[in-house]
């Protein structure tokens, strides 16, 4: 595993789009900088500390410094990849797995699978086009996006599937956007993830569908606005929650609470 230091100051040396259109080898080589590779389509093997790591769309190759790393086949023609070189830091170190690194630093396995977590391409993207422009900012915004990159690329390295993650992410959407319903099909176009491998996440996380969680929050939201709001009627809570029925909104509420909200309300008066 890779440990990293993700607040230490750090230069990028190299910032590059790379098109192989007619296919490459890596060279066997062994740098004093971190290079770290995105891929944006293609495949390609490369070898680190003797052991083959293969990218594909949407993978990030992470080859440490001081470490041998080679390719011994041709990557996939038309490959294509954002390139980094990074210097290191004093509290950066590669190790075996289970052995853990200096206080303060993340882990990053060398091959990360991005596919859930688009903003991390477009963090390399930023990256490049900062390093290119023109700011008097420059150095500063690279150093917070380098700083971002890295602990994202670890937090997606431990996020398990990346059907689970989406559901994560739409679970915390949800919870944030109780004031307008959202289809399965809406949620599966907007997280990236088949309508059907949502659901079945969802199960395995939350025990409900992704319908059902939605309207558990809303309920949530609802009870909170009951006893926060008190001069809020109960027809304006159910119109900030999406409902357009009063009589449909208090039917799925008492569906939640065994009671009527005016009756929830009362009694949370007692």
């Amino acid at each position: 595993m890779i440990h990293i230091d993700p607040e230490a100051a750090r230069e990028i040396h190299i910032a590059t789009r790379n098109n192989h259109p007619d296919g490459l080898i890596h060279p066997k080589r062994i740098m004093n900088v971190h290079v770290i590779l995105y891929c944006l389509g293609g495949s390609m093997e490369i070898y680190e500390d003797g052991i083959p790591y293969t990218m594909t769309e949407n993978d990030v190759l992470f080859l440490c410094a001081g470490i041998i790393h080679y390719g011994e086949k041709m990557c996939t023609p038309g490959t294509k990849l954002y390139a980094l070189h990074l210097t290191t830091a004093e509290n950066d170190s590669f190790t075996p797995d289970g052995i853990p690194g200096a206080s303060g630093t993340v882990v990053i396995p060398p091959l990360v699978k991005c596919g859930s977590d688009p903003d991390i391409r477009s963090l390399f993207r930023e990256i490049l086009d900062t390093f290119w422009g023109v700011s008097p900012v420059k150095d500063i915004k690279l150093s917070l996006l380098t700083s971002l990159m890295l602990t994202r690329l670890s937090e997606c390295a431990g996020r398990g599937s990346p059907e689970d993650f989406a559901a994560k992410r739409c679970a915390a959407f949800l919870r944030s956007r109780t004031d307008t319903f959202f289809s399965p099909a809406d949620l599966a176009a907007r997280f990236s993830v088949p309508e059907k491998k949502l659901r079945s996440a969802f199960l395995s996380l939350y025990g409900c569908t992704p319908y059902s969680y939605q309207r558990d929050a809303k309920m949530t939201r609802a009870a909170e606005l009951l006893v926060q709001r008190p001069e809020m009627p109960v027809s304006e809570i159910a119109f900030s929650l999406g409902y357009s029925d009063e009589f449909y909104f208090t039917k799925v509420f008492h569906s939640r609470y065994g009671t009527s909200p005016r009756e929830f309300r009362k009694n949370q008066k007692l």
